[in-house]
This record gives C-alpha cells, structure tokens and sequence, in this order.
C-alpha cells in the first residue's frame, strides 16, 4: 500500500494537469484502505454469535485491551507517537 501511495504521489509531483482531481485521487485510495481495515478490525473484534436486538459481543482478545494494565501500556504508546508526530512536523 505504502509503495502504491509512492507511485502515486512521485506521479503527481511530475504531472502538470489536473493535479487536483489527482490529489482527490491519493486521498480516496487511502480513505478506502482505512475503511477496508476498521471493517476488517470490526470483523476480528465482533462476535458472530450477537443477537441483532443487543450490541455485538466483543471477543477475547478485545477483552484483553480493556486490562487496566493494557490500557496504560496502549496510552503509553498513543502518548509517544503524537510526540513522535509532533515533532515530525516540526522539523519538516
């Protein structure tokens, strides 16, 4: 995907017209890959065994995430990656 995403942007740099609809174009491939990913991620987490009048069952291994232990780990690392991104931004 990162490679597809590459092409497309290094085509966009040297393409002189309709770079807008190009742009657009960049920007729906990406949008529908994390589309097909949280669909994917929903599929994995949900049970197959919910009834339609209740919300879906969530399996063991989202369970797990909701660990106390877990979650200060997974907060740890959502903390250090908008670091990480801030200062990405900064320097670029």
């Amino acid at each position: 995907m990162m490679a597809l995403i590459n092409s497309l942007c290094a085509m966009l740099r040297t393409t002189p017209f309709h770079r807008e609809n190009y742009a657009r174009l960049i920007l729906t491939v990406i949008i529908q890959f994390y589309q097909r990913c949280s669909d994917r991620f929903q599929t994995l987490i949900t049970s197959q065994e919910a009834s339609s009048d209740q919300d879906p069952r969530v399996v063991f291994g989202a369970q797990w995430a909701q660990i106390p232990e877990m979650a200060a780990c997974l907060s740890d690392l959502y903390h250090a990656l908008v670091h990480i991104t801030t200062i990405w931004f900064e320097f670029t």
